[in-house]
């Protein structure tokens, strides 16, 4: 069997191609907890991993209204975490601080690696998450003032004797 010259230079391609192939590398974001419920003025933290390289940058998106006090995501804190030099690391990611005037629901977003050459976001690193603030129970709320109560009485008590 004869091999022209195109097809013997087709299959040398080939060859090269498959013994230097480089591996396609996915960046991403797990979080440990992506659902966290609590009450205003807790501050929630979600841990997870990633995957990148140190270009990456974090980016945070409300899906629904922000729980935030500006409207927009200024009570998201990234200082404690995201350490980009160190990628598949577990650790603290970015930290949701709920204010106390904050209306109970559920606040939902999305956190996603955004390429820090290029500044597009990468697809398969969009990662769900949510907030939800509970309302104290009435009961709860019935304890506490009861408590102060007597704490006043017993206060007044002493100031009198």
């Amino acid at each position: 069997m004869k091999f022209s010259r195109m097809k013997f230079t087709m299959l040398f391609a080939l060859l090269a191609m498959s013994l230097f192939s480089v591996s396609a590398f996915a960046d991403t974001i797990t979080l440990d907890t992506a659902n966290q419920t609590g009450f205003q003025g807790q501050t929630f933290s979600f841990t997870g991993n990633f995957s990148g390289d140190i270009t990456d940058a974090l980016g945070i998106n409300w899906i629904s209204a922000s729980p935030c006090a500006d409207a927009g995501t200024g009570c998201i804190d990234t200082s404690n975490g995201f350490d980009i030099l160190f990628p598949d690391t577990p650790g603290d990611i970015f930290d949701v601080i709920i204010a106390g005037n904050v209306a109970p629901g559920t606040y939902a977003g999305s956190v996603y690696l955004i390429d820090g050459s290029t500044g597009q976001t990468f697809g398969e690193s969009v990662t769900d998450f949510s907030v939800t603030v509970n309302t104290p129970e009435p009961g709860s709320i019935a304890l506490l003032g009861s408590g102060l109560l007597g704490l006043g009485g017993a206060f007044r008590r002493k100031l009198l004797a």
